[in-house]
């Protein structure tokens, strides 16, 4: 049994444009997860200076006796604007670690690993960044 001219063209023409999608689809969606992933590193960034340099302020006035927070969750309450979750843009929670003047934010990247080249800290830029 043939198939008409017209179906063939037709089925063809729709192949035709669903394998053209697929391949152009390809580098667009490779620029959004890379435009994605530089957002949520710019999200970390800004939320780990804030829990820094405004929460941990905003924490001491409240807590004179304690040198640091233990956990993140302990500044989320005196930032404006963050929320509470204390989570970074992968899910993980942000990190407080002591340092020499005040605290270090950490969050472990999009890796979910600290201590690896893709962590966000609070004290990047500095001369001596923290272990």
């Amino acid at each position: 049994m043939s198939t008409p001219l017209g179906t063939k063209v037709a089925l063809w023409t729709s192949w035709s444009v669903i394998a053209i999608g697929a391949l152009t689809a390809i580098p667009v969606a490779r620029d959004y997860h890379s435009w994605h992933d530089a957002h949520d590193r710019r999200v970390a960034s800004s939320v780990v200076h804030r829990y820094a340099n405004e929460s941990f302020v905003r924490w001491g006035m409240d807590h004179p006796v304690q040198d640091r927070p233990l956990f993140v969750g302990e500044l989320a309450a005196y930032v404006d604007g963050l929320g509470s979750s204390g989570r970074d843009p992968w899910g993980d929670e942000y990190v407080v670690r002591a340092a020499p003047v005040g605290i270090v934010v950490m969050s472990a990247g999009h890796d979910r690993i600290l201590y690896t080249a893709d962590d966000i800290r609070s004290d990047d830029g500095l001369d001596e960044p923290m272990p």
